[in-house]
């Protein structure tokens, strides 16, 4: 007890003088000890405080489900990851998707597409096939592909028809989400593997517990607007542009390619350890931090064209920014580590 009473004391001490992060590291240290992990507990801290870069990967990959929580496990489990990301890539390859100097983001995207059976198989590609030699063992593994690629895509049509399953449709831009996160991942990844599996699980964790909310968040973002800057919120109306802001690029890319990703990082530690709702905030800070700018313009074309291409100096305080607006509106403020 009184070892606690001490760390409490030393905690707050920090946290009053403005070094709240002293103790975070040595917590998130002792969490990740655990055996198993605790996946409520890693949530709650990523959701009060940001992860050091050493543990962040490592932190994204266990809440994303490419790690188990048992850690005894992760030896086996990262070795069939491996052999798994070299079948679709091998796979990518003998279907002529990609080639060594394909971008990773673009080899991230077949591979994706490959493994949840959304690419056709064109009648160029059958005829190179069947120009093979029947005993290349590469036949067999495009055939086996292909026949699951093909249970997969009827699967999916099924569940897409399903009316309570219609997030599941592949809007026109989905490619270009993708890519745009993947691109972020291959840059924050120590490799190409880690940025597949980061990527992959990223995209399906983020649309399977948060695609419901996307059509809300335009109105959310209005609302505390409304709180924050009603001024702003009301030149916006009168320019015509607040029903034409980048809702798409921001929120169903969760801010990739809007923010570098020095700044992402930190939103998307929320996001992956269960905080849709911040994205408005991120929406919300960008706003108020280029206030002057927006309202010097009266035409909707040239303000969306300007936050469409955001200044990259600023981006850090707009992360901060909007992390302090959310705990502020939802009550969930960072508090010293016991």
């Amino acid at each position: 007890m009184a070892e606690d009473s001490v760390r409490n004391f030393r905690s707050h001490y920090y946290e009053k003088v403005g070094f709240r992060g002293v103790e975070e590291k040595r917590s998130l240290e002792v969490l990740l000890k655990e055996e198993p992990l605790d996946l409520d507990k890693l949530c709650m801290f990523t959701q009060r405080f940001p992860i050091p870069a050493l543990y962040r990967v490592m932190v994204w990959k266990v809440l994303l489900g490419i790690l188990p929580s048992y850690q005894s496990c992760h030896g086996v489990v990262i070795q069939q990851r491996t052999e798994q990301y070299k079948d679709l890539k091998h796979a990518i390859e003998l279907l002529r998707l990609a080639s060594a100097k394909t971008p990773i983001p673009t080899v991230c995207l077949h591979m994706y597409r490959v493994e949840m059976g959304l690419t056709p198989l064109d009648s160029e590609l059958e005829v190179h096939l069947h120009g093979m030699q029947e005993t290349d063992e590469n036949v067999l593994l495009v055939e086996t592909f292909y026949m699951c690629n093909q249970i997969a895509r009827s699967l999916i049509d099924d569940i897409i028809m399903s009316p309570i399953c219609r997030h599941l449709e592949e809007p026109k831009d989905d490619e270009d989400d993708f890519l745009a996160i993947a691109s972020t991942m291959s840059e924050l990844a120590e490799s190409e593997l880690d940025a597949y599996w980061l990527s992959r699980c990223f995209v399906l964790q983020f649309n399977s517990k948060h695609a419901d909310s996307l059509p809300h968040l335009p109105k959310s973002l209005e609302h505390y607007l409304a709180l924050e800057e009603l001024r702003l919120l009301q030149h916006l109306k009168v320019c015509g542009a607040l029903v034409r802001l980048p809702y798409s690029r921001w929120f169903r890319r969760c801010f990739a390619g809007s923010l570098p990703n020095s700044s992402l990082e930190r939103v998307w530690d929320k996001v992956i350890s269960g905080s849709c709702k911040l994205l408005v905030f991120v929406a919300l800070a960008i706003l108020i931090s280029f206030k002057m700018t927006i309202m010097k313009m009266n035409m909707a074309d040239g303000i969306v064209g300007f936050l469409e291409n955001l200044p990259q100096e600023n981006a850090d305080v707009i992360a901060g920014r909007a992390i302090d607006l959310w705990q502020k509106h939802t009550g969930l403020a960072a508090f010293p580590l016991t």
